[in-house]
C-alpha cells in the first residue's frame, strides 16, 4: 500500500486535528495487521559516516529539501532516492522522512529502501502527524526495521488556536500512551515536536500526562520563536524529555496582525543559539539522533529556488558537523 505522498502538510495537519476518522478518510489510518512488521537489521560494515554508539548521530529531515521534492517542473523535481544518494556528500549518516515525502510501505518499496541505505549504514526514521495509535505503531515498526531511534510526530502548527491546543492536550495523551506499548516492544521512542503549536510548558504538560518513558519530545531548535519563547528556556524545559531533535536557525518577525514571518539562516547565523541548545540537550542525552531541518522560503523562479535550497542544505550540514565536533 502506497503512502499519502500526494497530501500537503496542511492536509496532514487538518486530518490530524480531527482525529482518527479524518485520518482514515485521508488515507492515513493504521496499516493492516498482516503487513510485515520487520525488525531492526544489524549494523553493517558499510560506507556510512559512523561513530561510537554513545554519541550523537547527524541526519537529514527530508523537509529540508521540500521544494526540490515537490517541484512542479520535472526537471527540478528530486525524489527520495536522490536524497539518499547525497547523504554521504553532506557528511550525514541517516534520514528522517517527513510524512509529506512518505514513499509507501509496500514490501517492494521497503526492500528498495533497504538496499539503498543498508550497505551505507544509514538509519531511517519515519515521521508522521497526529496521534493515531495504529499509524504510530506502523511507523514504529518501520523505524525499528531501519535502525532508527524515534518516530517524530506533531499535533498542529503555528496557526493552532488555544482551543485546538486544549484539544491536543485532552485527546493526544491516551492515544500516545497506547502507542507506547509498541514503542516498548520495538525499542523505539515516540517524539512529539514543538511544531509552532505548543509552548515548552504545554508540551511538557502533554508528555507528563502521557507518563511513559518511551514518549518524549522532538526538540526543534527554532520553532519556539513562533510562540515568542526564548529558545534557551525552551531547551532547558524540554531537554530531559528529548528523544529526537531538529537543528534549525532562522530570523523571525511578526506582522501587524501578529502573523509570524520567518527567513532562513545558516545554523549559527540567525536568532537561534543553536550551539548552546545542543550543549544543553546533549548533556541530558548524548546518543541522540539529530536531524538537520532547515527549509527555505521559495522564490518566484523554481529553478533558482531548488538551486538555492541545495546550497542551503550543504551549508547547514557543514555547520552542524562543526558544532557537534566542538562539543
Amino acid at each position: 500500500m502506497m503512502g499519502p505522498s500526494h497530501l500537503s502538510r496542511r492536509d496532514l495537519l487538518k486530518a490530524a486535528a480531527h482525529g482518527g476518522a479524518s485520518l482514515a478518510a485521508a488515507g492515513l489510518a493504521g496499516c493492516p495487521r498482516h503487513e510485515p512488521a520487520g525488525k531492526p537489521f544489524p549494523p553493517p560494515n558499510g560506507q556510512a559516516v559512523r561513530g561510537p554508539e554513545n554519541v550523537a548521530r547527524l541526519g537529514l529531515d527530508t523537509y529540508t529539501l521540500h521544494r526540490s521534492l515537490t517541484a512542479k517542473d520535472s526537471g527540478n523535481r528530486r525524489d527520495l532516492w536522490w536524497v539518499i544518494d547525497r547523504l554521504g556528500e553532506l557528511g550525514l549518516s541517516g534520514l528522517q522522512i517527513d510524512p509529506s515525502h512518505f514513499p509507501g510501505d509496500d514490501e517492494a518499496t521497503l526492500q528498495r529502501l533497504e538496499s539503498a541505505v543498508r550497505p551505507r549504514g544509514y538509519y531511517v526514521e519515519f515521521g508522521m502527524g497526529g496521534w493515531d495509535p495504529e499509524r504510530l505503531k506502523r511507523r514504529i515498526q518501520l523505524t525499528a526495521r531501519f535502525g532508527g531511534r524515534a518516530v517524530r510526530t506533531f499535533c498542529g502548527d503555528e496557526r493552532a488556536t488555544p482551543q485546538q491546543i486544549a484539544g491536543y492536550l485532552q485527546w493526544a495523551p491516551p492515544a500516545l500512551r497506547q502507542a507506547a506499548e509498541a514503542a516498548d516492544e520495538y525499542g523505539v521512542s515516540i517524539a512529539v515536536e514543538n511544531h509552532g503549536d505548543f509552548t515548552a510548558s504545554e508540551l511538557k504538560s502533554l508528555l507528563d500526562r502521557v507518563g511513559h518513558p518511551r514518549v518524549g519530545a522532538c526538540l526543534d531548535t527554532g520553532n519556539s520563536l513562533f510562540r515568542k519563547e526564548d529558545p534557551l528556556e525552551c531547551a532547558r524545559a524540554l531537554a530531559p524529555y528529548a528523544r529526537s531533535m531538529h537543528l534549525k536557525d532562522w530570523t523571525m518577525t511578526f506582522g501587524p496582525d501578529g502573523a509570524p514571518m520567518w527567513k532562513e539562516a545558516v545554523l549559527g547565523t540567525g536568532q537561534v543559539p543553536v550551539r548552546e541548545i545542543l550543549r544543553i540537550v546533549l548533556a541530558h542525552k548524548r546518543d541522540l539522533f539529530i536531524a538537520v531541518e532547515t527549509p527555505i522560503q521559495p522564490g518566484e523562479d523554481e529553478t533558482e529556488t531548488v538551486r538555492r535550497e541545495w546550497e542551503h542544505v550543504a551549508a547547514n550540514a557543514a555547520a552542524a558537523r562543526r558544532m557537534l565536533a566542538e562539543l
